[in-house]
């Protein structure tokens, strides 16, 4: 798949790491959320490490070609204006009015309707947002760049900010510096409700 082509681990490989290997732990086990409370570091070192991982990853060159024909076939055709208009009309939108149903925590804003392309994703690394609109991405596992507060059923403010990188990156100095300045969410971090395995 796309994934694995951007040169990154296939889900039976991912966690194929000694750590994780002398706990008899596989990859299943390694994606319960009870890690999160049960053993964070467990948990954070390794939703940290593919986070880390497929940010560093340069999408496979399908992306483009994909893209490419969406936008000479099926973003501006007369079939992706009726769609888009069923769409709005469904939603109760008036004619041009945006798909603007988020709010100012969201992770991301869907500010249009599909029309007629849309990418149905079992990947977690969200390489498709940096190809596609977000309206026409549909993530069944959801993806490693969007985590929640538990405390509430949205996406706190900070969401968005989870600093996951490491080795000196520029993530780790940012991190830093919100925490000096107390700019930061006392809750526990969560994956998104539709994170699932």
């Amino acid at each position: 798949g796309f994934s694995a082509d951007s040169g990154l681990a296939v889900y039976a490989d991912v966690a194929q790491v000694p750590a994780y290997e002398s706990r008899g732990l596989g990859y299943g086990d390694l994606c319960s959320p009870g890690w999160l409370e049960e053993d964070p570091e467990l948990f954070w070192g390794f939703w940290g490490q593919c986070y880390n991982d497929y940010r560093r990853a340069r999408p496979h060159e399908g992306y483009e070609i994909l893209d490419r024909w969406a936008e000479r076939w099926f973003r501006h055709s007369p079939v992706a204006e009726q769609i888009r208009a069923l769409q709005q009309q469904a939603a109760g939108a008036k004619d041009g009015q945006s798909n603007a149903d988020h709010n100012d925590h969201d992770p991301f804003s869907v500010e249009d309707y599909a029309g007629a392309f849309f990418a149905f994703t079992s990947n977690v690394d969200a390489h498709h947002y940096d190809w596609f609109h977000a309206c026409e991405i549909h993530e069944c596992h959801g993806s490693t760049e969007f985590y929640q507060c538990a405390a509430g059923k949205q996406a706190c403010k900070y969401a968005t900010g989870v600093p996951l990188t490491c080795g000196g990156d520029d993530g780790e100095a940012a991190a830093a510096a919100a925490l000096r300045r107390g700019d930061f969410c006392e809750s526990v971090w969560r994956a998104p409700l539709d994170f699932a395995f």
